[in-house]
């Protein structure tokens, strides 16, 4: 965030942790309903992210974002009068499509529709949906060519049958991919004048079909920022170590997670990684959390081999009293536990997806530095990625700044950690060995952006993660579990 010209604050504790938090992660998990506020009040989200217009009736809308780095939960806050509903549609580079709809339901007979853009350029207005004066008397529809590399009998049985439960961008050349869970995926260039269709299986799986999997929140489908498709896949096993559930004491509730990566030119899938249950149950920083089925996997934006899970006891065992429920980062590579935060606005069973992952915060950072004083410039590049940020003079600055003034990245992270009551000398050394080696400072703004009463258990449950991870001394001095 780029903070040329601004005057150097008093330098307490206080500025120091507001400074820090006001950089934005690279990338977050929005959920997929947004928050619906009414007119007037004081919005949960970011004054700097808001946005205004109008909807179909002439009502005035804003929209902003609250935005928190992953596992923790980021939302999209909407102000509107009357009583409504929104949820995300899509969320895609720096732009999210959501729905509102004012007749009381989620899925309304007649919802608005808009596109929020973070980036520093003004979005062009989407095309108006209602045209009252046209006049539709006929359909042409147009049958698409079908490939498929065991084929097209096959496929054209599976497309008769087809029901997408996603759809996943591949790259910017226009490439599309039609996702059904325990179908496949079906393939296409929109930018075709004539597009054909391609099926591609999923890896084989030998029991797909047990009740205790539920694919809507066992597997995902995601396209990373190289262009490339990665499947996640958790499956239930039994103690014997093949797939199906057990009612062995043992092995309740085990489970496999296995993630593959499609090559695009063969369409053949490669596995490039699998944690087994029992793992993940032996590290201290799971302790705390139940023996359980993960669900909901998302892969990290930044990090392919990092997923996001949810740890929802209730999905399960459909428990009334404890709606307690966690999301966890998972490193597939070191088999550890990056991060776990608890999510209070779980509720339990749940179709269809929970979280979109989305670019969106690493948007606002780069439209932020316009709007302080930054030269604009005519067209944004490719993937344009923000300075690095250092901690310094209490506020974030670029890494380049002259200012000779500035307070060092240590002393930052002790006027923070000063701030935590109950934090015997052990713990504070450690807090401090941790912060202080994490090269990109995601602990330390994530620790900021917690309320002061969190921030010692987060800081113990760090603390523990870090113990438990089990890798080279290699890549433990280059801290590269963080």
């Amino acid at each position: 965030m780029n903070t040329d010209g601004m005057q150097s604050p008093s330098g307490s504790p206080a500025a120091a942790a507001a400074a820090v938090s006001a950089s934005y992660p690279r990338w977050v998990l929005l959920e997929n309903r947004c928050v619906v506020e009414d007119e007037g009040t004081n919005s949960t989200g970011d004054a700097k992210t808001v946005a205004a217009c109008h909807t179909s009736t002439g009502d005035p809308i804003r929209v902003s974002v609250r935005a928190a780095a992953p596992p923790a939960a980021s939302s999209i806050c909407v102000e509107v009068a009357s009583s409504s509903n929104a949820r995300i549609i899509a969320a895609h580079g720096d732009s999210v499509l959501f729905t509102v709809s004012f007749d009381g339901y989620l899925y309304g007979h007649h919802p608005d529709y808009f596109v929020y853009s973070a980036g520093a350029a003004a979005a062009a207005v989407p095309p108006s949906c209602w045209h009252p004066s046209w006049t539709l008397t006929a359909w042409s529809v147009t049958r698409a060519a079908l490939s498929s590399g065991e084929g097209n009998k096959d496929g054209e049985l599976r497309l008769s049958s087809w029901e997408t439960d996603s759809v996943v961008s591949v790259g910017d050349d226009g490439l599309v991919c039609f996702v059904q869970l325990g179908q496949g995926l079906m393939f296409s260039n929109v930018f075709d004048k004539t597009p054909v269709l391609r099926h591609v299986r999923f890896p084989p799986s030998e029991d797909v079909d047990h009740p205790q999997t539920c694919r809507g929140s066992s597997q995902d489908v995601c396209a990373t920022s190289d262009g490339t498709v990665k499947f996640v896949d958790v499956q239930p096993r039994c103690c014997c170590g093949s797939y199906g559930a057990t009612h062995c004491r043992h092995s309740s509730n085990a489970y496999t997670i296995k993630t593959w990566t499609l090559k695009m030119d063969r369409m053949e899938w490669v596995m490039d990684g699998m944690v087994d249950s029992t793992e993940l149950w032996a590290l201290d920083a799971y302790k705390a959390l139940s023996r359980v089925q993960l669900v909901s996997p998302i892969v990290s934006l930044d990090e392919p081999h990092v997923i996001c899970f949810m740890v929802c006891k209730r999905f399960y065992l459909k428990e009334l009293g404890n709606r307690t429920e966690w999301l966890i980062l998972v490193d597939m590579k070191s088999k550890t536990l990056q991060s776990v935060c608890r999510y209070d606005q779980g509720r339990g069973f749940f179709h269809g997806r929970i979280f979109h992952p989305s670019r969106i915060s690493n948007y606002l950072n780069s439209s932020q530095s316009f709007s302080d004083g930054a030269s604009s410039v005519s067209k944004r590049s490719k993937d344009s990625e923000p300075p690095p940020l250092v901690i310094a003079n209490q506020q974030l600055t670029d890494a380049n700044s002259s200012n000779s003034n500035a307070a060092s990245p240590e002393e930052t992270i002790l006027a923070v950690l000063h701030d935590i009551s109950g934090l015997d000398r052990e713990e504070m050394l450690r807090a401090y060995s941790i912060l202080i080696h994490d090269q990109n400072g995601r602990r330390l703004r994530a620790l900021v952006a917690l309320p002061m009463t969190l921030r010692k258990d987060w800081l113990l449950m760090e603390i523990k993660t870090s113990e438990a991870c089990s890798v080279c001394s290699a890549c433990t001095a280059n801290w590269q579990c963080n």
